[in-house]
């Protein structure tokens, strides 16, 4: 018997992890610009996209009408330019160092949800299976 990924559970984990894949690839994009004259750094409002998760229904995202955004499997998550950093004298106000602790994060949460997600599944199918 097939495992029922369909629960509101675990579609909100899944636009869990799909909003965390878009900021490891936001990170990504600052530090491959680092260097770039005039670059402006990009972050995802985590909290605030979280929050949308969190409230929708199904756990399925409304699609947005942003023009800066990444398109995930069913939704789009908004992508900001972050102007609060100072800017070095080239204008670019990407820093390595916050970059880098942003990654770490994302790398842990990303890591919990996975352990939540591989727990739960096997807690279906034990229970699938009549505890064998």
């Amino acid at each position: 018997m097939p495992i029922d990924f369909s629960s509101q559970w675990l579609q909100q984990l899944n636009r869990v992890m799909d909003l965390l894949t878009v900021q490891q690839k936001t990170i990504a994009q600052n530090v491959a610009n680092t260097n770039t004259p005039g670059y402006i750094r990009h972050t995802v409002d985590f909290s605030a996209e979280l929050e949308r998760i969190m409230e929708s229904e199904s756990g399925v995202l409304q699609k947005s009408s942003q023009p800066q955004s990444i398109a995930t499997a069913e939704n789009k998550m908004e992508i900001i330019e972050d102007t609060t950093q100072p800017a070095r004298a080239d204008g670019n106000n990407v820093a390595l160092e916050k970059e880098m602790v942003d990654l770490a994060q994302v790398s842990q949460l990303y890591n919990m949800m996975t352990r939540i997600a591989s727990k739960d599944i096997k807690s279906m199918r034990y229970v699938i299976s009549g505890g064998r």
